[in-house]
């Protein structure tokens, strides 16, 4: 962890994430620590699974499901078989996106309408996803950001 990042996570508020209790605690090096994934602070992947969101509204249980669907939605008409393309990805033997244009578009659309471009841009940041030795940035053009 970054010296800012131990500042940000010494002020954060862990009540904003609306989960119950506290994150995973992991032990490395004979050190406790909160277990961090990579995905900020309020990933739900950092609390266990029955602790996952439980204060959330309705409004934002109902935005998660939406997201979710329209994802999965693109996903499962970009490729037949999730799991052998999974495994080339991780083996790198996937050398291009599988996602064509018309997709992205048709994805960047629905996300736009759920979401709004200021609020896209303020989740996602500078997300990279890497594929082999080539960088893509699907989910950033999916959502019109570059």
């Amino acid at each position: 962890m970054t010296v800012n990042e131990t500042e940000e996570a010494d002020e954060f508020d862990m009540e904003r994430c609306c989960n119950y209790g506290s994150p995973i605690k992991v032990e490395w090096d004979g050190k406790v620590h909160d277990f961090i994934d990579g995905f900020g602070l309020c990933s739900p992947t950092r609390w266990h699974p029955r602790a996952r969101g439980h204060k959330r509204s309705l409004k934002m249980k109902q935005l998660a499901s939406q997201t979710f669907q329209c994802l999965q939605d693109g996903v499962s008409e970009a490729l037949q078989d999730v799991r052998l393309d999974a495994f080339k990805l991780v083996t790198g033997k996937l050398q291009s996106s599988p996602f064509t244009e018309e997709l992205l578009m048709k994805v960047r659309t629905r996300m736009h309408v759920l979401f709004g471009t200021k609020m896209i841009a303020l989740l996602l940041g500078s997300m990279v996803f890497c594929i082999g030795n080539a960088k893509h940035v699907d989910l950033l053009r999916l959502l019109g950001l570059i």
